[in-house]
């Protein structure tokens, strides 16, 4: 076994210092190459941040006044005869639109089927010569 023997052990260590110095020297690198941008980035962020949670909070408060006017408004009586209608609409709509939309796609996928049963026929009378020819006598 490789682990048993002191090569084993002797590779796994240098392979660990190596992947390790590469990281470090990565990092080092990377250190470099960000630090002139996140001065700026900073004081960017620094100016924004505050306006952002301004921002989040305003529609935090309308979305909690959107649901509060619409539990307050939405009975069965003012949303049923609209849902009935949409829904109505909806299912019409769907029964026409469905089976055309079937329709052309499987017009669109019959050559692509056509051209993989064609591969496949071809695919497989191929193996069945390559069996042939390769074993003459016991056929």
């Amino acid at each position: 076994m490789l682990l048993d023997s002191g090569v084993g052990i002797q590779f796994l260590v240098h392979f660990t210092s190596a992947y390790k110095a590469e990281f470090n020297a990565t990092k080092s690198v990377l250190s470099v190459l960000t630090k002139p941008i996140m001065g700026p980035l900073l004081e960017v962020l620094e100016c924004t941040l505050p306006l952002w949670n301004v921002c989040a909070e305003t529609v935090e408060y309308l979305n909690s006044a959107a649901m509060v006017a619409m539990d307050t408004s939405c009975s069965v009586v003012i949303i049923w005869p609209f849902w009935f209608i949409f829904s109505t609409i909806f299912n019409n709509a769907n029964s026409v639109l469905y089976p055309v939309i079937w329709f052309v796609g499987e017009i669109l996928a019959a050559p692509f089927r056509l051209v993989t049963a064609l591969a496949s026929f071809v695919a497989h009378f191929f193996d069945d010569i390559v069996d042939v020819l390769d074993k003459p006598g016991q056929h």
